[in-house]
Parts: structure tokens; sequence; C-alpha cells
């Protein structure tokens, strides 16, 4: 945990601004170059892997997922998502064929990989180690300078065309929640074009929150997209301003997560013709507990994370702690009339 003496707590509110752009954006911009193209060396090789050894599958293409994809990487804090859509008969669809045909499929596609990984690995660019995979990826680390960098390799099927919106939803509610889980890696794609769509200002606030994660939260509770997805909505809230003052709009977010037991939402906007769905899918959610639901997949509560165990009150206490900094104590926010995140700070 971080010392409410270091920075950028520590700061009064009108120096953040410099030490983000200092701290945060100027080396997150040079790492996320040079992160990049040790994973385009990753993407390519395992492409290669896959397209002349005679005993692998076809792989559709590899997609950059999580933070790096987004475009909300934070230096030296976030990790490596590779989406790997592998074409049928290897890997079918989950939608397509029967949940215990598809677990199998799926570990044989993983078996593959992290053996074909282990075999390769001496021919990578960059230094590829600590291969191991678990029920729905391979795990292995990169270094890309003097840094390791997690990746996870996370294989699927794509959603089959024509199956899409409510008529694919109604039938995932069917689905007991153990197998609706094995339909979220085809949505990778959309969570990601999601986020990334979203002005620059409002990703440089989501670095600023997961700065904040990651010096605050337990490991199991720095998870990037719910931090993402609150934020986004916050920002939402305050009307889309084009630019704002960020201790505010840090404050707003960190507000809501000492709250974070009575937030129950979803994003309205983004379902489309599934509108009714998702609001029949919010008013089915538990009674207690945090609630978002992801706006590309509205099945899926992205805060049920916070209803495990312990967790709503640890990510409180943390939010709780950072609010009565130096930094934010004496923020005041929006009043009634003015709902925008703009200045002054104080």
């Amino acid at each position: 945990m971080a010392s409410a003496n270091s920075e950028p707590w520590c700061l009064p509110p009108s120096k953040l601004e410099k030490w983000y752009n200092e701290n945060v954006q100027k080396g997150t911009a040079s790492f996320d170059a040079t992160c990049r193209e040790a994973v385009n060396d990753v993407v390519r090789s395992i492409q290669r892997i896959c397209s002349t050894d005679g005993d692998m599958f076809n792989v559709s293409e590899i997609f950059k997922g999580g933070s790096l994809g987004k475009g909300t990487m934070v230096q030296n804090l976030s990790d490596v998502d590779l989406v790997a859509f592998i074409n049928p008969p290897y890997l079918q669809h989950i939608h397509t064929v029967e949940a215990k045909r598809y677990r199998k499929q799926l570990r044989k596609v993983i078996s593959k990989m992290k053996a074909a990984l282990r075999k390769e690995a001496k021919f990578f660019t960059h230094l590829v180690k600590n291969i191991s995979s678990s029920t729905f990826l391979v795990k292995f680390t990169i270094v890309v300078g003097d840094r390791p960098l997690k990746v996870d390799l996370l294989p699927t099927a794509s959603i089959p065309p024509g199956v899409e919106g409510r008529a694919l939803f109604e039938t995932m509610m069917t689905r007991s929640s153990e197998d609706r889980e094995l339909y979220s890696v085809s949505f990778a794609k959309s969570q990601v074009d999601f986020v990334k769509r979203q002005p620059g200002c409002v990703k440089e606030l989501i670095r600023l929150v997961k700065n904040w994660a990651y010096t605050e939260l337990p490991e199991e509770l720095q998870k990037s997209y719910p931090l993402e997805l609150i934020t986004i909505f916050k920002w939402q809230r305050a009307g889309k301003p084009e630019s704002f003052n960020k201790t505010r709009g840090l404050k707003d977010v960190l507000r809501s997560l000492q709250a974070i037991k009575a937030l129950r939402t979803y994003h309205m906007a983004q379902y489309s013709c599934s509108k009714q769905l998702a609001k029949s899918i919010f008013c089915q959610q538990p009674s207690k507990g945090p609630i978002m639901l992801d706006p590309v997949n509205p099945t899926n509560n992205v805060f049920e994370i916070y209803q495990r165990a312990g967790n709503s009150k640890k990510i409180s206490r943390a939010a709780r702690k950072t609010l009565g900094s130096e930094l934010l104590k004496n923020v005041t926010l929006a009043s009634r009339r003015r709902k925008h995140w703009g200045d002054p700070a104080v």
C-alpha cells in the first residue's frame, strides 16, 4: 500500500497534471511502443507456428486485448492479453456445440499451444519463459527491455455470423453461469473497442485510477475492466466533458468506489436491439451487492468480483483513505447547477 506521504497523494491539486505528465504519460508512451514491438514479434511467431506445423490448428486472427489493445496501458503496471480466434473444426463456438464438447476442444487447443510455445520459444526475438496453462489460457512471460511482461494467450472461437444481439443473449441466459463463462473471451474484441473509442482525456483518467488501484488495492482487485467501466460511467454522468480537471474526475470515481456496494447500473445506450433484455437481466440480479452489466454483454455483471467476500469493504476502505489525502480532501465536485468536472480544482 502506498503511503499518504507518497506522490501524487501528498501533492496539492494544482500539481497533479504535471505529476501525471512526468510520471505516467511520458513513461507509458515510451513503454507502450516498446511493448507493442515485443508483442507483435510474439504474435508473428505464434502465427508462423500455427501455419507451418501440420499438427497445429488454423488461427484466423490473434487480437491484442487488455490494456494494450484499449490504449489504457500504464508503464510497469499493465500486463497483456492476446486473444487467438481458432477456426472450426478445431474449436467451435460454444453457441453451436454442447458445453462438454467445447471444453474438450478447448483443452486440446490449449495443450497444443503450450507445447508449441515451449518447443519454439528459443527462436523468438524476445526471451519467452515461464510457460504454463490453466482452464482458459496459456500463460507466459516475455522480457521487454529489463522488465518481464506477463502475457495471457486466450484461445476462443468467433461468434458465428448471424448470431448476435438479443437472440445470442437470450440463449446465453438459458445456460448455467459456468457455461456462460465459456462465451466471455469471444466478446474481447467488442470490449476493447468500447474502451478504445473513448476520448483521450477519459483514458488519462483511467490510467490515474489504475495507478491508484495498483498502489492501494490487493492484486485480485486490480483488474482493469471494472475500473475502466466505472471511470467511463462517471464521465458519462458528468455530461461527457471534452476536457476536465483530473482531480475532480479522480475524486468522483473514488467516491463511487467508496460506496461501491450501492452502485447498481448498466450502460443503457449500448445494447441497441437488446435494451429491454438488458433491463430484464438487470432486474434479475441479486438484491444486494454492486452491479454493472458489461456494455457489450449484458449477461455479465463485471462487478461480480466486488460481491465476493470482503472485496467491497477492501475497495471502499482504500477509496476512503485516498479521499482523505492532501491531493483530494479539499477538492469540490460540481454543484447541482454545474455537472461537469471543470476548473477550479478546489
